[in-house]
């Protein structure tokens, strides 16, 4: 069996049969942390923007992670109820 063989196995193995983007080959399996925060009326905001999707393909091949803070209170609401 030839090397090149073998590595096309590997990589079919690896990538779940889909075979992959050579472009964004390099990306997959990478994880990126996004953080948000969400206010009292329910709208989300991000802090950090999203990876680009593959120019080639349109996918964005790492794994993302969002994580979401609450803000109950902000702190002029806080310092107005101590205040009053």
């Amino acid at each position: 069996m030839k090397i090149r063989n073998r590595i096309t196995k590997l990589e079919q193995r690896l990538l779940g049969g889909r075979g992959g983007c050579r472009a964004c080959r390099e990306r997959r399996g990478r994880v990126v942390l996004i953080t948000a925060r969400k206010s009292a009326d329910g709208t989300v905001v991000r802090d950090e923007a999203e990876p680009e999707p593959c120019p080639s393909c349109g996918e964005a091949p790492e794994q993302l992670i969002v994580v979401i803070e609450e803000v109950v209170a902000s702190r002029n609401e806080i310092s107005q109820s101590e205040a009053g």
